[in-house]
This record gives C-alpha cells, sequence and structure tokens, in this order.
C-alpha cells in the first residue's frame, strides 16, 4: 500500500533558488523537483542553519528570463539528501 498521501505530483527539474532564511540568511540551492503545492531541495552540504520542520522561508527562482515571484514557504520535511517546502 502506499502511504505517499501528496495532493500534487512532483516534476522532477533543476533549478537555482535563492532563499532567504528567518535570521536574515540567503542561501543558494538547487531545486530536485517542483509541484503545484511546493519544492524540493537538495539539502545543503555546508551547513547554513538547523533546518526544522515548520522553518518559514523566502524562496525565488533565479535564472529566469522575467523575474519570477518571491514566495513564502514553510519546511515540511527533511532527509539527509532532501528538503521538502510548501508553498504557502
Amino acid at each position: 500500500m502506499d502511504d505517499d498521501q501528496r495532493q500534487h505530483p512532483r516534476t522532477p527539474i533543476k533549478m537555482i533558488v535563492q532563499m532567504t532564511l528567518d535570521q536574515g540568511q540567503g542561501l543558494r540551492v538547487e531545486t530536485r523537483d517542483i509541484s503545484n503545492g511546493g519544492i524540493g531541495i537538495h539539502r545543503p552540504t555546508t551547513p547554513v542553519t538547523d533546518w526544522c520542520v515548520g522553518m518559514k522561508v523566502q524562496a525565488k527562482i533565479v535564472g529566469l528570463p522575467i523575474e519570477g515571484p518571491e514566495l513564502t514557504l514553510s519546511v515540511v520535511n527533511i532527509s539527509a539528501a532532501r528538503i521538502g517546502l510548501k508553498i504557502l
């Protein structure tokens, strides 16, 4: 039985996202996948912050031909390789 209760299917994609963390630190990360509800990012190898579920971050995709919106996201899951973020 599949325990994945995902509302939106994931699409694998690599993009660079500029994040601003809750203490104001800036960080660039690479996405693993996106969906209508959020994004999955590769967990940074350099610890910039102590990631925790519920943490809020601001994020903006960089390198697009037009300026994208800045989104507020919340950390919903953390693994050794991945961080899942929900769009608020």
